[in-house]
């Protein structure tokens, strides 16, 4: 997939960690390109950006993003060009579970909070991602909401970090980073745009997860 699997527009469906497990609790979102460059089969960009017509006021709160803060921040990252910008909105208990995406991407959070699992292409055998070439082969099968260690046993070696993104935080996920994303709170609003920028690096993904180790990480001193 070229940007996001789970957090790509239109209506999509974020399941629940609550009553139930992820696939007990379905909730929608909506999900929006506001800003996009066409993209070529090579994944270079071309024509002018376009933008998602019919209001006067997203194109005026649009002009308000820090878009040269955006362009300094992938110039340091090293990850040019832009080429989408996309709205998350839902109202909160929803969870995307575990994916990664084929962009870098800044996750900007406008409304509400999100609590974020994070992992490192290295962890990949520990999740047990779909086939290749299956529709989801950007998932893990792994459940990270309710592990299961008898068909997934890898699962319970892999290390992650853990976070939450408030109002006006920005988040760096670096291409082919594993991520479960959840909307904190049961029924509050919860807003963010994402900026899917930079190149594709498959070989580099596969390099990792190739060269990662099988055994455990070592673990750390006691306190």
């Amino acid at each position: 997939g070229g940007g996001g699997g789970g957090e790509g527009g239109g209506e999509g469906g974020e399941a629940g960690c609550e009553g139930g497990g992820p696939r007990g609790v379905w909730r929608y979102y909506l999900q929006a390109p506001l800003l996009w460059y066409d993209e070529e089969e090579d994944g270079s960009v071309s024509g002018p950006c376009r933008q998602l017509s019919g209001s006067a006021q997203l194109a005026a709160d649009l002009g308000e993003v820090g878009w040269r803060w955006l362009r300094e921040a992938c110039e340091a990252a090293g990850a040019l060009p832009f080429k989408t910008a996309q709205l998350w909105a839902g109202h909160g208990g929803g969870v995307t579970p575990c994916h990664y995406d084929a962009l870098h991407n800044f996750l900007a959070q406008l409304r509400g909070s999100k609590r974020l699992l994070l992992l490192p292409p290295s962890e990949s055998y520990r999740l047990y991602p779909y086939p290749v070439g299956h529709p989801m082969d950007n998932f893990a099968m792994a459940d990270l909401c309710e592990p299961d260690l008898r068909t997934t046993p890898a699962l319970a070696a892999a290390r992650a970090l853990e976070g939450e993104l408030h109002p006006g935080e920005v988040l760096w996920l670096p291409r082919y980073h594993w991520h479960q994303v959840r909307q904190a709170g049961a029924s509050d609003e919860n807003l963010s745009l994402n900026f899917w920028v930079g190149e594709k690096g498959t070989t580099e993904f596969a390099s990792t997860v190739r060269s990662a180790p099988l055994r455990p990480p070592p673990q750390p001193p006691p306190r």
